[in-house]
């Protein structure tokens, strides 16, 4: 029935003439890297799990026709040399679940106790997932179903892909001031998903999913506008094909008339029998020969669609504690400043699998210690953020591994390129106000001291700009000042303040503060103890007070035993965060 009204509707709509249509030449397949930078695509590890338990695996994707299966089938064969895991498609006509039925049967065979359903839809939305759904509440209770495709940061930047790959889109203008009736070329998207056959409640259902797939378009792209467009299937009718088409028409006939450039983007699994018989013939039908671009369809195929089939199996599939490693992320500075962080957690290298990403959260970095880990087998990894503050780069390192859709401070740089990754994550750190910290800090204090009773301490920190995370970092240096007193090491005055020294007017007047209290110290006869709240070195310690008679300076938290041990703590910490994380969901 679907075959002859396709047949009829690719005679109404002329298809012969679409084949003179010219196609979209494509640049060769880049990949971002931070600041919008290019560089060859590179291999991806994909770790199988250790041992496989009793999952498998059915990956779900509507009926495509000939060749569009064949994309789909492509994909997942490197994901079904890794997992227990079969291959179903929902067919648009009769039981949705005929051959999920026969997939959960095989895999049943093949030991699986029970079966978790990948669906590889861009929309949740999709019918064909929904009218799954209800087979699921009727006679396959047992069956669980994952995350869809769509929902997976995976499937927004296989959308940057397709976009970056035809070169015809410039990088996002930073601080240009630019709005929408600036000079200057403008660009309009369309994104075009499609499966609809129901109401019109069911359409904006999937417009709603797949816009929010746009949201980091502007982001990379010096975009003026985005629109997104649903198309209906076949089975619907020819009459709702048609008006879907005429819909399409209208809203790019609208953005040709504002904008310089239209680029239409077709985003979903398309009907596409084979090169001929493809769904996206017909919107290049509708838009011939105006300033349209109609972009081939996606998001097959592509790499990234198996790193999803594999991110999300790892998510049912039990962790084990030798599966899971660390990347350290310090600061980092000078070679000196580095190595002070690698010597004190050397003796760890036995009983945790290191890999070091000094940087400021730099996507570049993070990557390639990622891709070690992975390499080394490992598909659990835990990011220990060894910074100040608890909230330091928390938000753009979560960013960067997929776990937020807040990108945190880009630093003038433009949104950083995310992880692509098939491992689980997981993150955490920030010294704080942490006991081991205010004892190493205490020990410091003691390195430099002859007479705590006649002597000054100053914990100084970093600092931050004006507001509450400055008035945090105080609140910290405040807290490690009442456990240095408990701890029974009474100096006559202990004092805390903060550099603010990224911020050049509120570091003049914190410069002239700190040096205030220093000098009144001294001219009351004692000495001046000079202690960095930092995870390693000093600060503007030694430029603005280490010259100053009866002064000492001392050094920050590593290397020191004790931070050893926090860093220890904190490994323990993230894993058993991450194993209990993963290992939870699988008893779902």
């Amino acid at each position: 029935m679907a075959k002859r009204i396709i047949e009829d509707l690719c005679s109404a709509l002329n298809i012969a003439a679409l084949l003179i249509v010219g196609s979209v030449t494509l640049t060769p397949q880049s990949v971002f890297s931070q600041g919008f930078s290019t560089r060859a695509s590179e291999a991806i590890p994909l770790v199988a799990p250790a041992v496989q338990g009793d999952t498998g695996f059915v990956v779900v994707a509507p009926d495509r026709g000939f060749l569009g299966n064949e994309e789909v089938r492509d994909a997942f064969r490197r994901f079904s040399e890794l997992f227990r895991a079969e291959l179903a498609f929902l067919p648009w006509d009769g039981d949705v679940a005929r051959y999920v039925r026969r997939a959960v049967t095989r895999l049943s065979d093949r030991g699986a106790g029970r079966v978790v359903v990948l669906p590889l839809v861009v929309a949740d939305s999709h019918p064909l997932l929904r009218r799954l759904e209800q087979s699921f509440r009727d006679d396959l209770a047992d069956v669980l179903m994952a995350k869809s495709f769509g929902k997976s940061y995976l499937a927004e930047e296989v959308l940057i892909d397709r976009l970056k790959a035809s070169a015809l889109l410039n990088p996002a203008v930073r601080g240009s001031g630019r709005d929408g009736d600036s000079e200057g070329e403008k660009t309009a998207i369309v994104i075009v998903s499609g499966g609809a056959f129901g109401d019109e409640e069911e359409i904006r259902g999937i417009e709603d999913e797949v816009q929010g797939l746009v949201r980091p378009v502007g982001s990379y792209f010096d975009v003026s506008e985005t629109r997104t467009v649903v198309l209906r299937h076949i089975t619907g009718g020819v009459d709702g094909v048609q008006a879907s088409l005429e819909y399409f028409k209208v809203e790019v006939d609208q953005l040709v008339e504002s904008h310089d450039q239209v680029v239409v983007v077709p985003f979903y699994l398309s009907q596409r029998m084979d090169s001929m018989m493809d769904e996206v013939q017909f919107l290049r039908r509708q838009v011939d020969g105006k300033q349209v671009v109609v972009l081939p369809p996606g998001p097959l195929p592509h790499e990234l669609v198996t790193l999803w089939m594999c991110q999300e199996a790892n998510r049912w599939v039990p962790l084990r504690k030798d599966e899971v490693g660390f990347v350290v992320m310090p600061h980092g500075s000078d070679i000196d400043w580095n190595e002070s962080i690698r010597e004190s957690l050397a003796e760890l290298e036995q009983d945790y699998p290191l890999e070091y990403a000094f940087s400021m959260a730099d996507s570049e970095v993070l990557r390639r210690s990622v891709r070690r880990l992975e390499a080394r087998g490992y598909r659990g990894i835990v990011v220990l953020r060894v910074f100040s503050m608890e909230s330091s780069f928390r938000e753009r390192i979560d960013w960067l591994l997929g776990l937020s859709e807040m990108s945190g401070n880009s630093m003038g740089m433009g949104l950083p390129k995310r992880v692509r990754s098939a491992s689980l994550f997981a993150t955490l750190g920030g010294v704080e106000d942490h006991p081991l910290f205010a004892r190493a800090l205490l020990d410091r204090a003691l390195e430099i001291s002859t007479r705590p009773t006649e002597e000054a301490l100053f914990l100084l920190g970093h600092g931050t700009g004006p507001g509450p995370s400055n008035q945090k970092w105080l609140d910290n240096l405040a807290s490690i000042r009442e456990q240095i007193n408990d701890l029974g090491h009474e100096f006559a005055s202990v004092h805390v303040a903060n550099w603010q020294e990224d911020w050049p007017a509120l570091r003049d007047l914190a410069v002239a503060e700190i040096r205030a209290l220093v000098d009144m110290e001294i001219e009351q006869g004692r000495a001046v103890l000079v202690v960095p709240a930092r995870i390693t070195g000093t600060g503007p310690e030694i430029g603005e007070l280490a010259h100053l008679e009866h002064v000492r300076v001392g050094t920050g938290f590593a290397p020191h035993p004790l931070f050893r041990t926090w860093a220890s703590s904190q490994f323990d910490a993230g894993r058993r965060l991450l194993m209990e994380a993963v290992n939870t969901a699988t008893d779902r």
